[in-house]
């Protein structure tokens, strides 16, 4: 799922350009991890064990003072990829290469004081991201970040094969070796991965491995939820009945697949689209039917497809003059990027506290928060 930029919009790009998110009671930091699946032999490539990358983002306790470090929004070959696309569209092939995300930068010793010394002083809910197809868990930092911000681990994923460019921190790049017409397997593909990734990332933490050294929080692996955009939306779905960890799951304006699509499952589920994406794809009202668990069906009015990835904050933080933006919106909705985040970010931390507490009403006063927002179908306590 590749989103075509429009030709014309840009006169000049500034060398740096910092995305702002949306901002919550928490700073945010993050590190890169790449994780073996060493009982697995990568379903895209028999040569090798299946192996992932992911971003965790994390949420900095607010009595912490911390520097501000900026880094790369993509690194080379990634921007690269998208900056092809971009310049097809007629765009500077570098425009990728110029955003940054701003993280607070925290020493070892730092974070150690944030943890509690060792005891169980920060612990927030863990949240695995899975991107659209063919997309790279970059094109979501932004989102990632102003989840974390609300109080949330988050761990976006790179799925090899399928994502059209992963660099790892060895150097090494993988790229995708076309799965064209795959998507049903992919999101049973991916499922395996985050039920791997959850697997993996209780063994790290329990063993004192220097990604968990270096957060500034610990993962409370009880409160467990899956999410994703579009072919990630339908992954997401697809790893609930297979693992009862994940207490719930949100699909962003994804198409949903066999087998979950018939099976359903009993985790509460929450659909976040665009407003017409039911009536534009029928695998919604299916799915809707096979649901045996608290679940919605929420549209945001002024949203595409694109609107659910970052594209939307990258378009604003561009600055363009009224006449381009407009331009713009008709890719990337009307909603704006700085709204979407709100309401990305908004939406889900109500959703998610609803899941962990059991009281969903949560979600509804969430959602009554954003005049954008609104319910198709529901069973979240009298929708």
């Amino acid at each position: 799922m590749h989103f075509t930029l429009l030709t014309g919009l840009l006169l000049g790009i500034a060398q740096a350009v910092v995305v702002p998110n949306h901002p919550g009671p928490f700073s945010v930091t993050m590190r890169v991890k790449a994780l073996t699946d060493h009982s697995r032999t990568d379903p895209l490539n028999n040569s090798v064990k299946r192996q992932v990358l992911v971003s965790v983002f994390s949420p900095v306790p607010d009595s912490t003072k911390c520097s501000t470090e900026v880094i790369p929004y993509m690194p080379p070959a990634t921007a690269a990829s998208y900056g092809a696309l971009a310049q097809s569209a007629g765009l500077p092939a570098d425009i990728f290469s110029s955003f940054q995300l701003e993280l607070c930068n925290l020493s070892n010793a730092q974070a150690r004081r944030c943890r509690g010394g060792g005891k169980t002083t920060h612990r927030f809910p863990l949240v695995l991201f899975s991107p659209g197809l063919a997309e790279s868990r970059l094109l979501y930092s932004v989102t990632a970040k102003s989840i974390a911000a609300q109080g949330y681990i988050v761990v976006t994923i790179d799925h090899p094969y399928d994502t059209e460019v992963i660099e790892f921190p060895d150097g090494s790049v993988v790229r995708s070796n076309g799965t064209d017409g795959m998507e049903q397997q992919l999101t049973e593909i991916r499922a395996a991965d985050m039920s791997f990734i959850l697997s993996r990332l209780r063994h790290l933490s329990s063993s004192d491995n220097p990604l968990f050294r270096t957060l500034p929080a610990k993962v409370d692996f009880t409160h467990v939820l899956a999410m994703g955009h579009s072919l990630g939306g339908a992954a997401a779905a697809q790893v609930l009945p297979l693992d009862k960890r994940f207490l719930g799951g949100i699909d962003m304006d994804g198409r949903l697949f066999n087998p979950v699509l018939t099976s359903g499952m009993r985790q509460p589920f929450l659909m976040l689209g665009r407003e017409r994406h039911a009536e534009e794809d029928a695998t919604w009202d299916s799915f809707w039917k096979v649901l045996r668990g608290p679940e919605g069906m929420v549209g945001v009015a002024g949203t595409t497809h694109a609107s659910f990835t970052d594209l939307p904050a990258l378009v604003q933080a561009l600055g363009l003059p009224a006449e381009a933006q407009s331009r713009v919106e008709q890719v990337l909705g009307t909603a704006g990027g700085s709204r979407m985040q709100e309401i990305v970010a908004g939406v889900c931390a109500g959703f998610f506290r609803s899941v962990f507490e059991g009281e969903f009403w949560k979600l509804l006063e969430a959602i009554k928060e954003f005049s954008e927002v609104s319910v198709r179908n529901g069973s979240f306590g009298g929708v």
